[in-house]
């Protein structure tokens, strides 16, 4: 049987990161944001704004279907169960011949 596990946003983003092997640094900057945002979103001491979410899409590696979801989440709008597990990485495409 499964076991569900229900996250924080920071908590996710956390495992999201530890899983891409990016550090907040490099999060911070491919997010174009300060390294003090990313430790206190990771921390829970605040959330993204809507923009901010949107910057974390690409670095975080997030769906094209749950990119919508993903921003809700960000802004405490849906609880992180909504979403894939932080460790669950779509694979990557082989490149075209």
């Amino acid at each position: 049987m499964n076991e569900l596990v229900t996250y924080s946003f920071g908590e996710w983003v956390k495992r999201r990161r530890s899983v891409l092997h990016l550090t907040q640094r490099e999060l911070a900057n491919k997010a174009h944001c300060s390294l003090i945002t990313i430790k206190k979103i990771e921390a829970d001491e605040r959330r993204p704004s809507a923009d901010l979410a949107g910057s974390l899409i690409d670095p975080l590696k997030i769906r094209p279907g749950e990119q919508e979801t993903f921003i809700q989440c960000a802004r405490g709008l849906l609880p992180v169960d909504h979403l894939s597990p932080p460790d669950f990485l779509e694979p990557e495409a082989p490149p075209l011949p």
